[in-house]
């Protein structure tokens, strides 16, 4: 698996023009949360011509907010394969300060609104996540942006403004 991370901190969009064997699996990683669906979207204009879409899996983080709505990006090209944890549990061991992974509740209630079905129990999967609690040291790991699905699926959730639980 060849992996390809699509925005570096200081420089943006990184390795354009990389050769890419047609029958290589690519997993696209946004490791420090600060990709934007367009640039999500730019990265899979050049790839998907080199590659089908069933051999690409996409892995970003929502530090800033971003990883739902680049996954909806990523699912409006036909990808399919996401990677998320149980309330965004994770972080960026080569990105000290990059937070949690994208939250599969979140995941899952943003594409199931887009008409997308992910065959997971939102409530089984909220039931698993609060048994964690008691192990987590931090208590939030990410604070989506007002408005973000990451909040909308938070059981505390009031749609309005994250109240970082």
């Amino acid at each position: 698996m060849i992996k390809i991370v699509e925005v570096a901190p200081r420089d943006g969009l990184q390795n354009e023009t990389a050769p890419v064997p047609t029958e290589a699996k690519v997993a696209l990683s946004g490791t420090i949360g600060k990709a934007s669906p367009d640039e999500v979207k730019r990265l899979l204009d050049l790839l998907l011509p080199k590659i089908s879409g069933d051999r690409i899996a996409m892995h970003f983080h929502d530090t800033y907010g971003r990883g739902v709505e680049n996954v909806l990006a990523s699912w409006s090209y036909g990808i399919t394969i996401f990677d998320s944890s149980a309330g965004g549990l994770g972080g960026c061991p080569f990105s000290p300060g990059a937070t949690g992974n994208v939250a599969t509740e979140a995941l899952v209630k943003a594409l199931e609104e887009k008409g997308g079905k992910a065959g997971v129990d939102l409530r089984k999967l909220s039931q698993a996540r609060h048994l964690l609690n008691p192990f987590l040291i931090e208590v939030r790991r990410s604070l989506p942006k007002k408005g973000s699905p990451a909040c909308a699926a938070c059981r505390f959730s009031t749609r309005e403004v994250c109240c970082q639980r």
